[in-house]
């Protein structure tokens, strides 16, 4: 039987997920990391959100297995974006505190324990972005995953330069987020910047967790980080429309080219040109959302 849900939780997970032939695998490995975490099981809740309206019946019986292992509930969000779903999920949460996490990532044992520490030595106000290492999906990474390893979710630049935290990893008190508001339904990306920008305005404070690790898969394809790269773009597009200046100039630090470390030659070497291709498509992607031709603009 699965177990009874009640209302006096001290933490409740939002997992946003789509794709289930090609996330199933990843998030039921997330779901058993979850139920060998350090905290006992009673004390928090699960929520995985499933944001593919057509594919209910699949997670639904997919993930049967698991509500005998956590206090699990699957949800259904029929708007496109993991941010309405992560804001579903956080709309029907009973905890105290939210913790967000990535489908694909998998926490470490000790994970809750530590963001949910680091929260309560933070006060009230406080948001926690825990460690995200980056991991291939192999033995030997390919030139992509080498790329994204260096260029992608950099969570403690984040926190203490860019004063934001990656939804792959973020803890908050749910009263604070109330306070804050949702995260903005309308983007596909960005949209963890633009959350942060208003939680600085409410006097919210950012906190690094090393302790509080997580591991995430890089995308190991051309395919999968043009469209990436392109979302990302289309969420820079949508967020400089709607933020002022200082959110765009002080957090979202754009598409400058960074030195590779030790590398003299960096713009010749194989990660430096694929990283200004990527920009280039990034500064198209852009001036495409300028003119409302963009097909992702959000």
């Amino acid at each position: 039987m699965s177990r009874i849900i009640h209302s006096d939780y001290l933490a409740s997970i939002i997992i946003p997920t789509h794709c289930y032939r090609q996330r199933s695998i990843l998030l039921k490995r997330c779901l058993n990391a979850l139920s060998h975490q350090t905290l006992n099981k009673e004390c928090f809740e699960v929520f995985v959100v499933n944001n593919r309206a057509a594919e209910k019946d699949l997670w639904d019986k997919g993930l049967l297995e698991f509500k005998d292992q956590l206090n699990l509930r699957i949800l259904h969000e029929v708007q496109k974006g993991s941010y309405a779903a992560r804001n579903y999920g956080a709309a029907l949460a009973h905890g105290k505190i939210l913790a967000f996490l990535d489908s694909d990532c998998i926490p470490v044992p000790g994970w809750l324990k530590a963001g949910l520490e680091m929260l309560q030595k933070g006060g009230p106000r406080a948001v926690v972005g825990g460690r995200i290492k980056k991991v291939g999906r192999g033995e030997k990474l390919n030139l992509i995953e080498k790329h994204e390893k260096i260029f992608t979710l950099n969570q403690r630049k984040n926190v203490i330069s860019g004063q934001f935290a990656a939804t792959a990893n973020l803890l908050v008190y749910r009263d604070f987020f109330v306070e804050v508001g949702p995260f903005n339904s309308g983007l596909l990306a960005s949209g963890d910047v633009e959350w942060g920008y208003r939680a600085r305005e409410k006097g919210g404070k950012f906190f690094y967790s090393a302790q509080a690790c997580i591991t995430h898969p890089v995308v190991n394809s051309i395919s999968e980080v043009v469209k990436r790269y392109r979302r990302k773009a289309g969420g820079y597009y949508s967020v400089q429309k709607t933020t002022p200046k200082a959110l765009q100039t002080e957090v979202y630090l754009g598409f400058r080219f960074l030195q590779l470390k030790k590398k003299k030659n960096s713009m010749i070497h194989p990660l430096g040109i694929l990283h200004g291709m990527l920009n280039i498509i990034q500064r198209i992607e852009i001036v495409l959302c300028c003119l409302g031709k963009s097909q992702i603009s959000g």
